[in-house]
């Protein structure tokens, strides 16, 4: 989801699980507060066209940066990898605000 898959589908291809785990994991999520469910205006509460965001900005930024490139930060060290982050970081931040 930090990466921008954030429908069902999306995740369940991109981990190669079954959309029912991946759904069933989700409840979870959203049971624990980490994910929650945006649907559209007009649609129900089990809308497929719903999308999942992480609700805490802290496990957003962990998985957008330091979780998938922590060998490349590593060989960067913390300044370069710093710079390389603060390029980017607008959009990151614009789903926080």
């Amino acid at each position: 989801m930090a990466s921008g898959r954030n429908r069902v589908q999306e995740i369940s291809d991109y981990i190669r699980e079954d959309k029912s785990k991946v759904s069933k994991y989700l409840i979870t999520l959203q049971t624990m507060r980490l994910v929650e469910k945006k649907v559209p205006c007009g649609e129900g509460a089990g809308s497929r066209k719903g999308i999942y965001k992480l609700t805490d900005n802290f496990f957003r930024f962990w998985f957008r940066y330091e979780f998938t490139n922590n060998a490349y930060y590593e060989m960067l060290g913390a300044d370069a990898a710093s710079k390389e982050i603060m390029e980017g970081i607008s959009d990151y931040m614009g789903g926080c605000f």
